[in-house]
Protein backbone atom coordinates (compact mmCIF):
# COMPACT_ATOMS: atom_id res chain seq x y z
CA UNK A 1 0.00 0.00 0.00
CA UNK A 2 0.99 3.60 -0.57
CA UNK A 3 1.26 4.46 3.13
CA UNK A 4 3.81 1.66 3.64
CA UNK A 5 5.79 2.97 0.68
CA UNK A 6 5.87 6.47 2.18
CA UNK A 7 6.88 5.14 5.59
CA UNK A 8 9.76 3.18 4.04
CA UNK A 9 10.84 6.22 2.02
CA UNK A 10 10.79 8.52 5.07
CA UNK A 11 12.68 5.96 7.17
CA UNK A 12 15.36 5.59 4.47
CA UNK A 13 15.69 9.36 4.15
CA UNK A 14 15.88 9.76 7.92
CA UNK A 15 18.68 7.16 8.12
CA UNK A 16 20.54 8.81 5.24
CA UNK A 17 20.59 12.21 6.91
CA UNK A 18 21.71 11.03 10.30
CA UNK A 19 19.14 8.79 11.93
CA UNK A 20 16.33 11.29 12.46
CA UNK A 21 13.42 9.99 14.53
CA UNK A 22 10.72 12.24 13.10
CA UNK A 23 9.90 13.56 9.66
CA UNK A 24 8.02 16.76 8.95
CA UNK A 25 6.14 17.44 5.72
CA UNK A 26 5.47 21.15 5.48
CA UNK A 27 4.53 22.11 1.96
CA UNK A 28 1.66 24.56 1.70
CA UNK A 29 -0.25 22.33 -0.68
CA UNK A 30 -0.39 19.52 1.84
CA UNK A 31 -3.31 21.15 3.66
CA UNK A 32 -5.66 20.02 0.89
CA UNK A 33 -4.37 16.48 1.46
CA UNK A 34 -5.08 16.59 5.21
CA UNK A 35 -7.71 13.84 5.14
CA UNK A 36 -5.49 11.59 3.00
CA UNK A 37 -2.46 12.18 5.23
CA UNK A 38 -4.50 11.50 8.38
CA UNK A 39 -5.63 8.17 6.91
CA UNK A 40 -2.09 7.21 5.88
CA UNK A 41 -0.46 8.36 9.10
CA UNK A 42 -3.10 8.08 11.85
CA UNK A 43 -0.50 8.45 14.62
CA UNK A 44 1.05 11.60 13.18
CA UNK A 45 1.33 14.70 15.33
CA UNK A 46 -0.39 17.36 13.24
CA UNK A 47 0.73 20.97 13.05
CA UNK A 48 -1.20 23.64 11.21
CA UNK A 49 1.25 26.34 10.20
CA UNK A 50 -0.85 29.38 9.33
CA UNK A 51 0.05 32.77 7.95
CA UNK A 52 -2.07 35.86 7.56
CA UNK A 53 -4.19 35.66 4.40
CA UNK A 54 -2.99 38.72 2.48
CA UNK A 55 0.69 37.83 2.97
CA UNK A 56 -0.02 34.24 1.93
CA UNK A 57 -1.83 35.36 -1.22
CA UNK A 58 1.03 37.69 -2.18
CA UNK A 59 3.51 34.85 -1.72
CA UNK A 60 1.39 32.33 -3.64
CA UNK A 61 0.98 34.71 -6.56
CA UNK A 62 4.74 34.61 -7.13
CA UNK A 63 5.26 30.86 -6.58
CA UNK A 64 5.30 28.87 -9.87
CA UNK A 65 3.69 25.73 -8.42
CA UNK A 66 0.84 27.82 -6.97
CA UNK A 67 0.41 29.61 -10.30
CA UNK A 68 -0.02 26.25 -12.01
CA UNK A 69 -2.45 25.03 -9.35
CA UNK A 70 -4.51 28.25 -9.62
CA UNK A 71 -4.64 27.95 -13.41
CA UNK A 72 -5.79 24.33 -13.19
CA UNK A 73 -8.33 25.10 -10.46
CA UNK A 74 -9.92 27.89 -12.50
CA UNK A 75 -9.96 26.11 -15.86
CA UNK A 76 -10.58 22.50 -14.90
CA UNK A 77 -13.17 23.20 -12.19
CA UNK A 78 -15.89 24.14 -14.68
CA UNK A 79 -15.21 20.82 -16.43
CA UNK A 80 -15.99 18.95 -13.21
CA UNK A 81 -12.36 18.30 -12.22
CA UNK A 82 -12.02 19.48 -8.63
CA UNK A 83 -8.35 20.02 -7.85
CA UNK A 84 -9.17 20.34 -4.15
CA UNK A 85 -11.33 17.23 -3.84
CA UNK A 86 -10.36 15.23 -0.73
CA UNK A 87 -9.87 12.02 -2.75
CA UNK A 88 -8.66 13.39 -6.07
CA UNK A 89 -6.66 16.46 -5.02
CA UNK A 90 -3.77 17.71 -7.11
CA UNK A 91 -1.20 16.14 -4.78
CA UNK A 92 -2.21 12.73 -6.07
CA UNK A 93 -0.80 13.68 -9.50
CA UNK A 94 -3.45 12.12 -11.75
CA UNK A 95 -4.33 15.47 -13.35
CA UNK A 96 -0.83 16.46 -14.46
CA UNK A 97 -0.86 14.46 -17.75
CA UNK A 98 -4.19 16.10 -18.59
CA UNK A 99 -2.76 19.55 -17.86
CA UNK A 100 0.21 18.83 -20.11
CA UNK A 101 -2.10 17.67 -22.90
CA UNK A 102 -4.36 20.72 -22.60
CA UNK A 103 -1.59 23.29 -22.34
CA UNK A 104 0.65 21.95 -25.14
CA UNK A 105 4.43 21.44 -25.21
CA UNK A 106 5.40 24.83 -23.79
CA UNK A 107 2.10 25.52 -22.06
CA UNK A 108 3.22 24.89 -18.49
CA UNK A 109 6.03 27.45 -18.93
CA UNK A 110 3.48 29.97 -20.24
CA UNK A 111 1.12 29.23 -17.34
CA UNK A 112 3.72 29.72 -14.61
CA UNK A 113 5.07 32.85 -16.33
CA UNK A 114 1.66 34.53 -15.94
CA UNK A 115 1.10 36.15 -12.57
CA UNK A 116 -2.52 35.55 -11.48
CA UNK A 117 -4.54 38.43 -10.06
CA UNK A 118 -4.90 38.97 -6.34
CA UNK A 119 -8.63 38.18 -6.38
CA UNK A 120 -8.06 34.91 -8.25
CA UNK A 121 -5.18 33.94 -5.95
CA UNK A 122 -7.18 34.91 -2.86
CA UNK A 123 -10.15 32.85 -4.01
CA UNK A 124 -7.88 29.83 -4.53
CA UNK A 125 -6.21 30.28 -1.13
CA UNK A 126 -9.61 30.57 0.53
CA UNK A 127 -10.98 27.44 -1.20
CA UNK A 128 -7.80 25.46 -0.41
CA UNK A 129 -7.90 26.53 3.24
CA UNK A 130 -11.59 25.71 3.70
CA UNK A 131 -11.18 22.31 2.04
CA UNK A 132 -8.04 21.55 4.03
CA UNK A 133 -9.63 22.49 7.34
CA UNK A 134 -12.52 20.14 6.51
CA UNK A 135 -9.91 17.38 6.23
CA UNK A 136 -8.69 18.23 9.72
CA UNK A 137 -12.17 17.97 11.24
CA UNK A 138 -11.95 16.14 14.56
CA UNK A 139 -8.15 16.47 14.72
CA UNK A 140 -6.30 18.52 17.27
CA UNK A 141 -3.30 20.00 15.48
CA UNK A 142 -0.96 22.46 17.08
CA UNK A 143 -1.86 25.83 15.55
CA UNK A 144 1.41 27.58 14.82
CA UNK A 145 1.06 31.06 13.37
CA UNK A 146 3.90 32.36 11.21
CA UNK A 147 3.65 35.78 12.82
CA UNK A 148 3.88 34.32 16.36
CA UNK A 149 6.85 32.19 15.34
CA UNK A 150 8.66 35.27 13.98
CA UNK A 151 7.78 37.40 17.03
CA UNK A 152 8.67 34.81 19.71
CA UNK A 153 10.57 31.93 18.10
CA UNK A 154 11.90 30.30 21.26
CA UNK A 155 8.47 29.89 22.88
CA UNK A 156 6.84 28.52 19.74
CA UNK A 157 9.71 26.19 18.83
CA UNK A 158 9.57 24.77 22.36
CA UNK A 159 5.81 24.23 21.96
CA UNK A 160 6.39 22.60 18.58
CA UNK A 161 9.02 20.26 20.05
CA UNK A 162 6.67 19.31 22.90
CA UNK A 163 3.80 18.70 20.48
CA UNK A 164 6.00 16.45 18.34
CA UNK A 165 7.11 14.66 21.54
CA UNK A 166 10.68 15.23 20.45
CA UNK A 167 11.68 18.20 22.54
CA UNK A 168 13.38 21.20 21.01
CA UNK A 169 17.10 20.61 20.46
CA UNK A 170 19.31 23.48 21.57
CA UNK A 171 20.33 24.06 17.94
CA UNK A 172 16.69 24.89 17.13
CA UNK A 173 16.59 27.49 19.87
CA UNK A 174 19.82 29.40 19.15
Amino acid sequence: PLAAHYRALFQAMARQIGGREIWVERSGGSLVAAATLREMFPDAALVLLARNGPDTVLSMRDYPAARLAIWCWRRLGPLGLDLLHPRRHFGRGALWPLVAAISGPSGVRRIVARRPGLAETGAFWSALTIRGLQGLRGARPLLLRHEDLCRDPRTWIERLGAHLQAGAPAAWLD
